[in-house]
């Protein structure tokens, strides 16, 4: 749709930049369907699926890292488009975004970008059987909520409700809504 656009503006059709745009979007779609089948893999939910990458490689990591590279392909792709326009701005802007997108996904994780980075390290955000568990995450609405409504809170507190609830229903996360499950699958994979 963008080229016809630009062939109706213009009268040209930029073929190379096209090609760019169309390879970098192609290596992002590869992206996520490899990482999504490396996530299945890592949850069980696959195992029926022979069509799964992962059941036809047999090698979940082999998946996992491929995905990420046709992810650093795409972004690349992209960065050289957003490059070859000229706008000093565009780089910015996109770190900008980056910087928005992870401030965003800490809110609704409920942590802060310290223990988003070295989540490994802290106990209280590990579970001896499954590794990441985060005491705080309520789940993405009520995470926000308190982020943007209620940001100053009794953490003692809520650390202990989150650990007597954890205890009490026998799972290691609060809401099946929990971007934690997202970290979690990728500390399995990697």
């Amino acid at each position: 749709v963008g080229g016809a656009a630009v062939f109706a503006l213009q009268g040209v059709l930029p073929w190379a930049r096209l090609g760019a745009l169309v390879a970098a979007a192609l290596c992002i779609i590869a992206w996520l369907n490899l990482s999504n089948d490396a996530f299945d893999a890592a949850t069980g939910v696959d195992v029926s699926k022979p069509e799964s990458v992962v059941s036809l490689t047999g090698n979940r990591p082999l998946v996992f890292w491929s995905s990420l590279g046709f992810l650093a392909a795409g972004v690349t792709l992209l960065l050289r488009q957003i490059a070859a326009t000229g706008d000093s701005r565009a780089p910015l802007a996109l770190a900008g975004l980056f910087l928005a997108c992870r401030t965003l996904f800490n809110a609704a994780a409920n942590l802060t970008t310290n223990e988003l980075i070295n989540r490994g390290k802290y106990l209280y955000l590990n579970h001896e059987a499954v590794g990441y568990t985060n005491r705080f995450d309520r789940g993405v609405l009520h995470n926000c909520f308190q982020f943007w409504c209620h940001p100053h809170q009794d953490w003692w507190r809520l650390y202990d409700e989150g650990d007597r609830a954890m205890v009490r229903s026998s799972r290691t996360v609060l809401s099946i809504w929990s971007p934690g499950l997202l970290l979690r699958a990728i500390d399995l994979v990697s």
